[in-house]
């Protein structure tokens, strides 16, 4: 990482609610296309990208929606996972971490920077998709209505939404062209990086982004807490090589 990027993150570092009573500390730069081209490129390589989901929230026990702000962090158990999670990555070398905004993705990520030596970079292109006025609500119409959207998208109407949230069409205006910068920057000379966001933002894109998975298998292969799909680039084109812990052909 180079000094200025050292720099911002140290400028913008952010304190955030942690667990077990410790606050997890952040250097977070915002990672815009400028951001992006401060980035030091990796040592010659193969590409490798880590789509990593964060560990279990508060959200995720409440069973509620809470894809905007600062609730509902890691729980312990979320926290144990992250640091499984770190010790895993940490085994590669590692050359930058991008997260999405949403708490529990931020402390995630956090843990990962703190094995890996690196800081982390907001991505707010690939936060988790907006449930409009469900948000920070569990109930059972909610979720009702949630499944019937994602099938509507699976049928091929992705203009569907919940009201007031986003479509499909929306999640592939800010995902897909965050994707291709970051390629742009980080394929030519390779390395390995890691993406921390949610698992609905990735059953839908990712998808689109990897040339040998397909909606069917991410609906039926939900990423779990902490999990990854671990991809490599190839003439181009992302190639998913792991998921969930299982290598993919």
């Amino acid at each position: 990482m180079d000094t200025e990027s050292n720099k911002e993150g140290a400028n913008r570092r952010v304190v955030l609610k942690g667990v077990l009573g410790a606050p997890l500390l952040l250097g977070a730069g915002t990672l815009s296309s400028g951001a992006l081209a401060q980035t030091a490129p990796a040592a010659a390589g193969k590409l490798t990208v880590y789509f990593a989901r964060h560990g279990e929230s508060e959200a995720n026990v409440l069973n509620v929606f809470s894809n905007r702000g600062v609730k509902h962090p890691l729980t312990i158990k979320g926290y144990q996972q992250g640091k499984t999670l770190a010790e895993a990555l940490a085994k590669d070398k590692i050359e930058a971490i991008y997260s999405s905004p949403i708490t529990r993705a931020i402390q995630t990520a956090d843990i990962i920077a703190l094995s890996t030596n690196q800081i982390v970079r907001l991505a707010p292109e690939i936060r988790e998709y907006d449930v409009g006025v469900y948000e920070d609500t569990g109930s059972e119409q909610g979720w009702k209505i949630f499944d019937e959207v994602q099938e509507a998208w699976n049928r091929g109407h992705p203009e569907a939404k919940m009201d007031g949230g986003e479509s499909l069409n929306d999640q592939k205006g800010r995902f897909l062209p965050f994707m291709s910068r970051l390629l742009a920057l980080h394929g030519p000379t390779g390395g390995a990086i890691v993406l921390v966001a949610h698992s609905g933002i990735y059953r839908n894109m990712l998808p689109l982004v990897f040339d040998n998975i397909d909606m069917k298998f991410s609906m039926a292969n939900k990423l779990a807490n902490a999990s990854y799909a671990k991809g490599e680039l190839r003439e181009g084109r992302l190639h998913c090589v792991e998921w969930n812990g299982k290598a993919i052909a």
